[in-house]
């Protein structure tokens, strides 16, 4: 019945294709078109370069600024914009959580708590999450959350870890190198085994 239910509704909302949860392409830098902003008082400050999701449920980003630029916001609420070109595609919602000053950068890590995309409206996205995502169960929550932070296109690198008799090679799309300073973000869920034992090893 279910499976029916699902042969319908794509049909009917999805055009007859089969909405897929993590759809990868293959797209230059030059012709990505999506920006990420932070909207404060005085306008949108551009941290597309400058961000990154650190951890997944619970989600948290990462933003980094000269150090005098992060002392302009002086609400805990920080709201998050993904544009492309003009076009308001994505919005994110999130509470100060620390700062942290590594390598010469100020970095704000920040607790996303609610989010909204609008490539689909509110009823498609409902859809979307309780028929067609079957990998795992995720909440609406997270869902809506995921879809806002996968507007704007992820890089994808493979991560790999050993120690001793354990090994783990796996994909990340949740990452960022910051040149300048030699760090690179690695935004892993709690639940990664692995997790752990990186920190443990201070190595990746």
């Amino acid at each position: 019945m279910k499976s029916l239910l699902r042969l319908i509704l794509k049909k009917l909302f999805f055009k007859n294709r089969t909405p897929r949860e993590y759809p990868a392409v293959r797209i230059l830098n030059e012709q990505i078109r999506e920006r990420v902003f932070i909207k404060s008082k005085n306008g949108y400050v551009d941290i597309t370069e400058n961000h990154a999701v650190v951890c997944q449920t619970p989600f948290y980003m990462a933003i980094w600024m000269a150090s005098d630029q992060l002392d302009h916001y002086s609400s805990n609420l920080f709201e998050i914009h993904i544009l492309r070109g003009k076009t308001l595609i994505a919005k994110l919602s999130a509470w100060y959580h620390q700062k942290i000053n590594e390598n010469n950068l100020r970095i704000a890590v920040l607790k996303v708590e609610k989010a909204r995309s609008y490539s689909l409206n509110y009823f498609h996205h409902h859809l979307l999450i309780r028929y067609f995502v079957r990998k795992r169960k995720i909440t609406f929550k997270e869902g809506t959350i995921y879809g806002a932070i996968y507007s704007y296109p992820r890089r994808v690198i493979v991560v790999s870890f050993k120690n001793q008799d354990y090994y783990n090679i796996f994909p990340m799309d949740f990452q960022c190198y910051v040149k300048e300073s030699n760090i690179f973000f690695l935004g892993l869920r709690t639940t990664n085994i692995t997790l752990q034992k990186i920190l443990n090893e201070k190595k990746w």
